[in-house]
């Protein structure tokens, strides 16, 4: 199974692209529970995309290719390739204060590395869910702040139009 063409795609939020790695707030599909069990146990340490290097060059650049910067690594000759990853991408997208979004995608056997192509559908896809990713984040952050307030329903319908200056 694959989606959009790759193995699998993990879209992630946070404060900051190392916490959204951290703790996973988000989805992750088309890898198997066994991948994932090995990752966590094993591998974790050694993903160049949770490297500090590796997020900076992210945050600067807003996609990159891991055949980039780390084509020959432990990581990908020991751990990827033997599950049928020969390459992955990221992206991210800073939504300020409200935090950021990281959306990763792994290509399979057959597929040598993400295409050139596809880095630049992930550069256009980034620049286009920019405003709406700050948006969703923001408000996702304002309803997870709601909790300490203990509204009802009612009087957050209320508090939201009196923000809107309704």
């Amino acid at each position: 199974k694959s989606w959009f063409g790759f193995l699998g795609v993990t879209v992630l939020h946070g404060d900051t692209a190392a916490e959204a790695l951290q703790y996973g707030c988000g989805v992750q599909s088309g890898y198997s529970a066994e991948f994932m069990a090995r990752y966590t146990d094993g591998w974790i340490t050694e993903d160049p995309f949770r490297s500090e290097e590796f997020l900076a060059q992210l945050a600067a650049a807003g996609v990159l290719r891991l055949g980039d910067v780390a084509s020959d690594s432990r990581f990908v000759r020991q751990y990827l390739r033997p599950h049928g990853i020969t390459d992955k991408a990221a992206m991210l997208i800073d939504a300020g204060p409200s935090g950021v979004l990281l959306v990763s995608v792994a290509v399979k056997d057959g597929v040598p590395r993400v295409s050139d192509r596809d880095l630049a559908v992930l550069r256009v896809l980034r620049r286009h869910l920019g405003p709406l990713v700050i948006e969703q984040l923001a408000r996702h952050r304002a309803r997870a702040g709601r909790n300490e307030w203990q509204l009802t329903p009612r009087e957050w319908d209320v508090a939201d139009l009196a923000a809107q200056g309704l």
